[in-house]
């Protein structure tokens, strides 16, 4: 099993008193501020497990539930659009859409400015607050979402399908390298499927909301814009709330003493350098693309994003052909959505437990797999089929948290971890852009285009996952051969070295 550098009370109070070694490599100016104080770091273990237990708690209450209210929202709006098809927008601005080519479109648009807009939006979180970097994406996405509302035809909605996948490339990519400068590697994952764990819960509610809508007497709009407008409006109100609300990295958040600072630097310092200014670095940035290992991760991300996008957009669709009842179907997606949710918990504080990631998203995605295969089943077998979406859901919503940690675990330096996550995220959700295009309206009822795509795709991945972790696990052993194993009071210097830093284990 990979080393993780886990710090605990016990070693942080046993580490040599002073430690010249660690701060002086840590961080100089933070030093001088006293953030790194060898009077708070020596105290008794049980001292420095209370300010661990109180800092970890503060951070979480923090961070969390407002992250998750976001990725809550981005989930609403990125995914209404499947819930709006059934509420009449074909009929209303794409000339009723026979073939759901234009359809197909407007739901494709978003993931092309998303991905393409993800790696400079990712530099910009790294060079400035990230605060106010994701503050202002969520309050310019929500716009977009909103304008739906007004479109009138289908450019109108393609514009803004567009400018919501530009603005959401601010703050997608973003969070998993935002939490990685508070969390350690082993507290990343279930912070992470907590976060992503918003977005099955969105689409659970995303259903709820439609189903409410869809049932409203008369309304002096379409349905469908009345969707928009209650999943978009708020968007806006919470994105202002973000840049005040969000804390910046530790060194300079208002929201820790200076004890709790010092045992939070100290923790982070034993996986890779704390770094203490804002610079990107270009030779970082061309590492992380030229690093084999962050495409092979972006292909095992194309594998849940192929279903990801084929759930998010088209689920509703998709479980209509089970019931003749449109209101009826979208009900039915809330309870693939909870399972999926309980799931990703579950399966994240296993992974943080053990250290380990690859193997974890190996079973994941044979489970999505799987799930795909029992929809291939003739659409008149109910119970076989609606328990297929449960194990598609199941296995691609929780595979995708943990791969956003694998990433941020494994590329040392802030700038090669940035590049590498929007890298990974982006080359993955091209294969989303390939599922808006798998769902013909002519294929419906058995849509078995799509489901033996996703169902190929999944077990692709997974094999692609074992071989990446063996090769972690093989090179871990090698440098511990070569370097003996790594000193715990020691920061490896990931700062200028990134993962190839002495010192530096890659988590498997």
């Amino acid at each position: 099993m990979a080393t993780s550098h886990i710090s605990t009370a016990e070693e942080l109070s046993s580490a040599p008193k002073p430690a010249p070694t660690y701060t002086e490599n840590a961080n100089p100016s933070l030093t001088e501020k006293g953030a790194l104080s060898n009077d708070i770091l020596s105290s008794s273990p049980e001292h420095l497990e209370h300010v661990h237990r109180r800092l970890l708690l503060k951070t979480d209450l923090a961070i969390m539930p407002l992250t998750a209210l976001l990725y809550w929202l981005a989930s609403l709006d990125r995914g209404n659009l499947g819930n709006a098809r059934l509420q009449g927008l074909p009929a209303d601005i794409l000339g009723g859409d026979p073939k759901g080519n234009l359809f197909a479109l407007c739901s494709s648009l978003f993931y092309i400015s998303y991905i393409l807009c993800q790696v400079p939006a990712n530099l910009v979180v790294k060079r400035f607050d990230p605060a106010v970097v994701i503050g202002l994406s969520v309050v310019l996405w929500g716009v977009a979402s909103a304008s739906q509302a007004g479109a009138r035809n289908f450019g109108g909605e393609l514009v803004c399908r567009l400018f919501i996948g530009v603005f959401e490339a601010g703050f997608g990519p973003a969070i998993p390298l935002y939490y990685s400068y508070f969390y350690t590697r082993a507290e990343h994952g279930k912070r992470t499927a907590l976060f992503i764990g918003s977005a099955a819960f969105a689409g659970a509610f995303g259903g709820l909301i439609a189903y409410g809508v869809q049932n409203l007497p008369s309304p002096p709009i379409s349905h469908w814009r009345i969707l928009f407008l209650i999943e978009g409006l708020p968007t806006i109100l919470i994105g202002l709330l973000t840049i005040w609300a969000l804390p910046n990295r530790p060194a300079d958040s208002r929201l820790y003493t200076e004890e709790e600072r010092a045992v939070v630097l100290q923790r982070l310092g034993r996986e890779s350098k704390v770094e203490s200014d804002k610079t990107v670095r270009w030779k970082q940035v061309r590492g992380a693309l030229g690093d084999w290992r962050v495409w092979v991760m972006g292909m095992i991300y194309q594998s849940l994003n192929l279903a990801l996008g084929s759930i998010s957009s088209f689920l509703p669709t998709i479980i209509n052909t089970l019931t003749p009842s449109p209101a009826r179907a979208q009900l039915l997606t809330v309870p693939p959505y909870a399972a999926a949710f309980a799931t990703m918990l579950v399966c994240a504080f296993i992974s943080d437990h053990f250290a380990v990631r690859g193997p974890v998203v190996v079973v994941l995605l044979l489970v999505s797999g799987f799930g795909f295969m029992m929809l291939l089943i003739d659409h008149t077998h109910f119970s076989v089929r609606y328990g297929g979406t449960f194990l598609a859901c199941m296995g691609t919503y929780t595979g995708v948290p943990l791969m956003m940690s694998w990433c941020a675990a494994n590329y040392g330096s802030e700038t090669k971890r940035a590049v590498a996550l929007a890298l990974m995220i982006g080359f993955g959700q091209c294969f989303s852009v390939v599922a808006s295009f798998i769902w013909p309206t002519t294929d419906s009822p058995f849509y078995r285009k799509g489901f033996i795509l996703c169902m190929t795709w999944s077990f692709f991945g997974a094999a692609l996952a074992l071989l990446l972790s063996i090769h972690f696990r093989m090179t871990n052993l090698a440098r511990d051969r070569r370097e003996g194993r790594p000193e715990k009071d020691v920061s490896p210097q990931t700062e200028t070295l990134a993962d190839k830093a002495p010192g530096f284990r890659y988590m498997w």
